[in-house]
Formats: C-alpha cells, sequence, structure tokens
C-alpha cells in the first residue's frame, strides 16, 4: 500500500542511504542513544532500483559522508533529489528483497 503525503502524493526518494553505524549513550539525555557517524562503516544504496553495497568514510563531524562503491572502490554520487537516511545499529537491519518485503506488507 503506498504512503501518501496530507496532498496525496505518494511519498518517495531518490535515494535511499542505509548506513551500519554504533550507537552510544548520548551526553545531552542519558537515556536517549547517539549514532556514532563519525569513521567509516558498511552500508547500502538503493536508487533507480538498484542496489549498491556502500562503504562510508567520516573522518570529523564537520565533513560530510564519503561514499564508495564496496567491490570497487569508486567513488560513489547520489542522484539529485530527496535522500532518505536510516542509521541502522551495528549488526541490525538488512535489505529484504521484494518477495521478502511483500510477504511483510501483505
Amino acid at each position: 500500500v503506498p504512503q501518501l503525503d496530507q496532498n496525496g502524493a505518494q511519498l518517495a526518494a531518490d535515494n535511499v542511504l542505509f548506513l551500519y553505524v554504533d550507537y552510544r549513550t548520548s551526553a545531552a539525555d542519558f537515556a536517549s542513544p547517539q549514532a556514532v557517524s563519525i569513521g567509516s562503516g558498511d552500508g547500502w544504496l538503493l536508487r533507480e532500483g538498484t542496489v549498491t553495497g556502500v562503504v562510508w568514510g567520516r573522518p570529523f563531524a564537520s565533513n560530510g559522508w564519503h561514499l564508495a562503491d564496496d567491490d570497487t572502490d569508486e567513488v560513489v554520487e547520489l542522484t539529485p533529489g530527496i535522500t532518505w537516511v536510516a542509521l541502522a545499529r551495528l549488526g541490525e537491519g538488512e535489505v529484504l528483497d521484494l518477495t521478502e518485503a511483500a510477504a511483510l506488507t501483505g
């Protein structure tokens, strides 16, 4: 079932970036987790009907993420437009194929 916004338009993104990160306790609120997005790790980029395994790197908080194809080590650029980013805890989350997704969503 498509998800719609308040105007009835289907929600969509040009890129969906799924990055595995570590989490720690937030310094601002000890009851809240804080994603550690400095360093490097693995992930997935979904765009234009494809899924690409990526390696991400971000040496400092003031830097953006560097993305590279995990097979070729070539720089991966995002498609211009809307990008959704999911920061999954290391060891959790996975990308489903169409059959698995359909079974879960009915």
